[in-house]
């Protein structure tokens, strides 16, 4: 199966320094770790101060990786960035509309 357009522009969002970070995966099923490349998602909440709107990053985080990198990542598995910040696994993963990205939703371990 060839690579469409939509699969070529991920590869580059996915592997661009700048838009994406390295991190390793742990399998809660005591499989090796590996290294992945992550876009993190973080949900904006807006909070009112005097007249003032300010938006602010909410916990959990949420993290995009390509279906290629995570065959089938799970609930419990453990996501740990290059500054040692860890996060794990929360619920079911969802894959886009297009199969082509895991959303999966963390908390901080």
């Amino acid at each position: 199966m060839s690579a469409t357009a939509f699969d070529r522009a991920l590869a580059v969002l996915h592997t661009d320094p700048n838009l994406s970070l390295p991190a390793t995966y742990t399998p809660a099923n005591g499989d090796p770790p590996f290294p992945v490349r992550l876009v993190l998602r973080r949900e904006e909440e807006p909070l009112s101060f005097g007249a003032a709107r300010i938006l602010s990053s909410t916990e959990p985080a949420k993290f995009e990786v390509r279906v290629g990198e995570i065959a089938a990542p799970a609930e419990g598995d453990v996501i740990e960035l290059g500054d040692g910040t860890r996060y794990v696994v929360q619920g079911a993963p969802v894959r886009d509309a297009e199969g082509l990205l895991w959303l999966l939703d963390t908390s901080s371990a």
